[in-house]
């Protein structure tokens, strides 16, 4: 078809005509009733022939370039192309826009909980970013799971789990985020607050807070040692608690029902009529202070206060003159060149006196030679002798007075009497040269008392010797000779006869500021000093407030930091107690009142210097190096590598009594004439226990024991092993040895040998083959594997029980052999009365001191019966049938189990 045509159709809906036939069918006189006609709808078609998009008029040049047109077309024909799909399938434009209005709404959704998780992100991150830190403690103290942590006030964790000790309580800690730190100079305290009094752990850190640069959980973390990382162990001490507030006023309940009630109202009494009584005395003294009070403020109006602070500024500025000018006079070249010159000295003497006995035979004069003999005796004795008043009798000589002499350039020491008495030596003995002219010499000898004064201070050493010249041209010989000796003096006279401390090598200490950051032996708070020689330091530490020790540490950074020496032991000093070296060259630990703690008796000894050595030994040496005082010669319950316990010296270590308690224990290793033994000291008992000896030294018969070291060599035969033994040797022979104890197979050079609070000894190995370095027990003494079983401990198994290889593993009761468990315990009977107490028999049995001890007797059993009945500290006694020994018990502590039926032990029991 050619051209363009339009056909209209009608839209009229079907429904009628269908009906009508239907009705029709139905009924032949039925006429339907026709509804409303229905407004038609057209619809226009045009159709096209294949020709027409030759024969449409072309658009206008107004449509063809309007840009707006062009790019508002394009979304749309987007619109077009992603809607004809939808059509395809059925959807329609109501369709379209209820599904955008949900996916709007959809999409909304989505961005709100995005922004919410992006927000509280910290918190789900949280979840998986905790950490745990492990808190101990000496009592509980109310903690269990679930005990909140706090930090200033906020909570930020909780203890997820509690281990219980004989010694402490161990509190898990989990930290709810690891961006929260925990200082490691923090105060950790458990307290109990509110109404109810609940229990909570309180972080209080401590300036200066730490700025670490890694988290608790980073690898790092136990390198920096700044903060407590993941499963790091920290301190922590009682602060408020309930259950100690409640033992005060139960113990002052008790004691005021046992002073009675009555009795306190009337002490309370007694007190008010002691005040009254005291009211006259205090109105006097009042009276009379208002009397005083005037004339103190006459005193300090008229300036009196004034001129004697001026004089004591004064007197102070002199002291310092006096000092200086002492410290540029005395040092230890000068004390040299006296020593050297007074020995020339007296081998002149000895010379002058082999001549004058050469003389004798010549003049037969007896005289001089006994004057020079006391001549050399009076020298030698200077050498020992400071000022001294000699007041010769039977000389008729003018006795030296030091007012003739130039005080105004005098110098005010010790060395001026020394001086003064070596003249008035000289001039006697000399008098005596030559007997038969003392007429003739003595005008000359009182010239030079006159003259000796102003040429011992103030001459020249060349107008002197042009002076003794002329004087031995023009004088006879006692004159020269004595002329001679003041020339000497002269030479010394700048000299010193004392060494001391240069200022540069002198300090003092105070004990205070922040403590360290690092973990410590006993869960010590510490203050490091500024000597030090890695891996050996100087610190004041505590493990109970306000009680310091002085001691040298090992380790620090990456380990643990031990304790190997300690000054002071049991007289701890406070806050702002002070180690001072003084120019006397002795070193000093005060307290900060003054009181003097510990020292090294060093004073005026020569010291010139202190010195931290690789070794760990610290001295105090003098000008040639020697060693005046050295910390190896001081032991305490540690031998480091070189050091060794000597008879005159150091002959025994002793152990610490607990963690927190830095007193004397009640173990020892002691050197003794012929043996090493270990000594239990029991509290109860009149004197120690041995309970081990090392047998290799039992042999020595000759001579006492010199020393036993301890020491540490390479073996250069097994490829970087090294050897730790103890050396001995025997006094004035060459007996002696080694036992080698345990070989690591690495260099072992930082090792040292410790006597713990269990009364074993181990050796600790620092392991430098670890990343960072690490401790290790290379040998134990009371092991399986080693010298002697742990049975043979005295405190293996607590306060009573049975052991066996090396386990507790029964407690022996009355009622027979128990399950063993650290509440096993003796029944102590309830008086010394027999009548009051029995015994019970436990077969089989040896106590920890009958291995190494011979006991007494041989006696019989009813007589061991009888020592341990009749003494009131006896707990038991233990007899052994075929050698008839009995051993008496104060302590009956550890029981080892044996296969001889002979061996038998009796208890004390109350009946």
């Amino acid at each position: 078809m050619v051209g363009k045509s339009v056909v209209q159709v009608s839209t009229r809906p079907p429904m009628l005509s269908s009906s009508l036939i239907n009705a029709s069918r139905g009924s032949s006189n039925f006429l339907p009733c026709l509804p409303a006609r229905p407004q038609k709808k057209l619809m226009r078609v045009r159709a096209m022939s294949a020709d027409t998009g030759h024969n449409q008029p072309p658009p206008s040049s107004s449509e063809k370039t309007n840009p707006l047109a062009v790019v508002l077309e394009v979304p749309r024909n987007l619109w077009r192309q992603t809607l004809k799909p939808l059509s395809d399938f059925g959807f329609g434009r109501r369709s379209i826009w209820e599904g955008g209005v949900g996916l709007f709404l959809v999409s909304g959704a989505v961005l709100v909980a995005l922004s919410l998780a992006w927000l509280r992100g910290f918190q789900l991150r949280s979840k998986f970013r905790k950490y745990l830190a492990v808190i101990e403690f000496a009592q509980a103290s109310g903690i269990c799971t679930g005990t909140p942590v706090r930090i200033r006030g906020v909570t930020v964790g909780e203890v997820v789990h509690v281990n219980p000790s004989l010694r402490s309580i161990e509190a898990v800690v989990e930290v709810e985020d690891d961006k929260i730190f925990i200082p490691r100079n923090s105060l950790v305290e458990v307290n109990q607050s509110g109404l109810l009094m609940e229990t909570m752990i309180d972080v209080t850190p401590r300036d200066p807070i730490p700025t670490p640069s890694v988290g608790p959980l980073d690898a790092e973390c136990v390198k920096e040692g700044l903060i407590v990382c993941d499963r790091q162990k920290i301190k922590g001490y009682q602060g408020v608690s309930l259950d100690a507030l409640v033992g005060i006023f139960t113990r002052i309940g008790r004691e005021v029902e046992e002073i009675g009630v009555a009795k306190s109202y009337l002490l309370a009494e007694r007190v008010a009529a002691v005040i009254e009584e005291a009211k006259p005395l205090l109105t006097k003294i009042k009276a009379m202070t208002e009397d005083v009070q005037p004339l103190l403020s006459e005193v300090r109006d008229s300036g009196l206060l004034k001129e004697v602070e001026n004089l004591t500024r004064s007197l102070t500025l002199a002291s310092e003159d006096l000092r200086r000018a002492h410290t540029s006079i005395m040092t230890p070249e000068n004390t040299e060149l006296i020593q050297k010159s007074i020995y020339s000295l007296i081998f002149t003497l000895k010379n002058i006196e082999n001549i004058s006995s050469d003389l004798l035979g010549f003049t037969g004069d007896e005289a001089t030679r006994r004057n020079l003999k006391s001549l050399i005796k009076s020298l030698s004795s200077t050498m020992f002798i400071s000022g001294t008043d000699v007041n010769r009798t039977g000389l008729n000589t003018p006795k030296f007075n030091p007012r003739n002499c130039n005080l105004r350039n005098m110098k005010k020491s010790k060395f001026n009497g020394l001086m003064l008495f070596l003249f008035n030596e000289l001039t006697h003995h000399f008098a005596f040269l030559a007997p038969k002219k003392r007429v003739e010499t003595w005008p000359y000898l009182t010239t030079v008392h006159i003259i000796f004064p102003s040429l011992l201070l103030d001459a020249k050493n060349g107008i002197a010797a042009a002076y003794i010249v002329i004087t031995i041209k023009m004088f006879s010989l006692p004159v020269a000779l004595s002329l001679f000796f003041h020339f000497f003096l002269l030479s010394i006279s700048s000299f010193t006869a004392q060494a001391y401390v240069p200022s540069s090598s002198r300090f003092k200490f105070v004990n205070e500021g922040s403590f360290g950051m690092y973990i410590a032996e006993y869960g010590a708070q510490y203050r490091p000093l500024s000597i030090h020689n890695p891996p050996f330091n100087l610190f004041f530490y505590n493990t109970t407030p306000n009680a310091f020790t002085l001691a040298l540490g090992i380790g620090g950074s990456d380990t643990i930091l031990r304790w190997v020496w300690e000054a002071n032991r049991a007289n701890p000093v406070r806050e702002n107690g002070t180690l001072t070296f003084g120019k006397d060259g002795n070193l000093v630990l005060a307290d900060a009142d003054g009181r003097i703690a510990w020292q090294t008796n060093t004073a005026n000894k020569g010291v010139v210097g202190l010195e931290l050595l690789a070794n760990g030994n610290m001295v105090l040496h003098d000008s040639k190096g020697r060693f005046i005082w050295q910390s190896f010669d001081y032991a305490t319950d540690t031998l480091l590598a070189g050091q060794s316990l000597q008879l005159g010296h150091t002959t025994k270590l002793v152990s610490r009594a607990s963690d927190k308690h830095n007193v004397n224990g009640i173990y020892s290793l002691v050197i003794e004439s012929k043996r090493l033994a270990m000594y239990y000291a029991s509290p109860n008992s009149p004197k120690p226990f041995v309970y081990f000896l090392f047998e290799s030294l039992s042999y020595i018969k000759k001579g006492p024991l010199e020393f036993v070291k301890f020491g540490c060599h390479a073996d250069l035969y097994s490829g970087g092993a090294s050897s730790l033994y103890l050396e001995y040797r025997v006094a004035n022979s060459s007996t002696g040895g080694e036992m080698e104890l345990a070989r690591p197979n690495y260099n072992a050079t930082i090792t040292y040998l410790r006597l713990g609070m269990d009364g074993n000894i181990r050796f600790y190995t620092f392991n430098k083959e670890f990343v960072g370095g690490s401790w290790e027990v290379t040998f134990t003494l009371f092991s399986r594997d080693s010298m002697e079983s742990e049975c043979q401990l005295p405190e293996r198994c607590n306060k009573f029980g049975v052991c066996k290889d090396n386990q507790c593993v029964a407690c022996p009761l009355k009622q027979g052999l128990m399950g063993w468990s650290e509440e096993c315990e003796p029944a102590k009977p309830p008086s010394c009365r027999s009548k009051h107490f029995s015994y019970y028999k436990v077969e089989c049995v040896d106590h920890f001191m009958s291995k190494y001890s011979n006991g007494e007797g041989p006696m019989k059993e009813g007589d061991c019966w009888k020592k341990c009945t009749v003494d009131c500290k006896c707990l038991g006694y233990f007899y052994h049938k075929k050698t008839s020994r009995c051993w008496v018990a104060y302590d009956l502590k550890t029981l080892t189990k044996v296969a001889d039926p002979s061996h038998v032990g009796y208890i004390k029991v109350s009946t």
